[in-house]
């Protein structure tokens, strides 16, 4: 048994850490618009009071910068923002013999590397009321992914 994730939750997951990316972009200009009315006032941005509509239009004037700024290219995404570590995320249950095989297999491959391993031991492994006894894994999960060849 295996699991992938589908291109689309995949894509899911990138657009919901990229509309999170750019929000705290246009957070961050807006805060600095309001810093810099503070700074004008001569008082510490803390003891600034803004109305709501203010607040409003200060917000959406910093997001319609930070579209500018993608529009002229100023703006780079952050790789580290952005990256997703668990494209190829494979769940294997088998014997431990299966696992150390297939794992034998991943680690030759050249583009291929594990990231991550957790053994669990089937309820019907342990006897109940006893304690855990040493005995081999029977389910494993790793995560894979293709090493970058850039």
């Amino acid at each position: 048994m295996y699991r992938l994730k589908r291109p689309r939750r995949i894509a899911e997951k990138v657009n919901r850490r990229l509309a999170r990316w750019i929000f705290d972009i246009v957070q961050a200009r807006a805060q600095s618009m309001a810093a810099a009315r503070a700074r004008d006032r001569g008082i510490p941005l803390e003891h600034l009071f803004t109305p709501p509509s203010e607040m409003a239009h200060e917000f959406i004037v910093a997001e319609e910068e930070v579209a500018r700024d993608f529009r002229e290219g100023t703006i780079r995404f952050e790789r580290d923002a952005l990256t997703i570590h668990d494209v190829a995320g494979i769940k294997v249950v088998g014997t431990a013999e299966q696992l150390s095989h297939l794992e034998t297999q991943l680690a030759g491959d050249p583009v291929i590397r594990v990231l991550d391993r957790r053994w669990k031991r089937s309820r019907s492994s342990s006897g109940a009321g006893t304690s855990p006894t040493p005995s081999p894994p029977t389910s494993g999960a790793s995560t894979a992914c293709p090493t970058p060849t850039s």
